[in-house]
């Protein structure tokens, strides 16, 4: 169940996303999964093949990359990585931790395809000289600031 719930707001975040920056298409995300998170990968897979359909964001891949464990032994200070389903520290032996990473999942990126009016607004604004409003307030803040050293 739980996976349904991540599948839905990674696709929330994306599509808010996509939103904000113009895209016509999301593509893929790439997505950190920590190993102690006991999310299934196949699931969120799944779901968000279901959940995505009709949108932007349908048919996008999701790319996951494992997030390793990492303890820190609250006996000798010792960071370590766990070996299997040991979690106890191979200094000391402790099974007194605590996780510094591994139990969070989150998306890294999203790749989108913007549509074309937002490559027709960057094309002429990456070729575009400064427009007159521009060229105005940049007099004014001269003015104003001959002004200031006058007195």
């Amino acid at each position: 169940m739980q996976e349904l719930a991540f599948a839905e707001s990674i696709l929330q975040m994306a599509l808010a996303h996509a939103s904000r920056v113009g895209a016509r298409r999301i593509a893929r995300l790439h997505v950190a999964i920590g190993q102690l998170s006991a999310l299934v990968l196949d699931l969120i897979q799944s779901h968000w093949d279901n959940i995505s359909r009709g949108s932007p964001a349908e048919g996008a891949r999701l790319d996951f990359r494992q997030e390793l464990t990492r303890l820190l032994c609250l006996a000798c200070d010792r960071l370590y990585m766990p070996r299997g389903r040991d979690l106890a520290c191979p200094a000391c032996h402790s099974t007194r931790f605590k996780v510094i990473s591994g139990h969070e999942s989150r998306v890294e990126a999203i790749d989108i395809e913007p549509d074309e009016a937002f490559r027709t607004a960057f094309a002429v604004a990456e070729n575009a000289r400064p427009l007159p409003a521009t060229r105005a307030a940049a007099a004014v803040s001269r003015r104003r600031a001959k002004a200031t050293r006058r007195h």
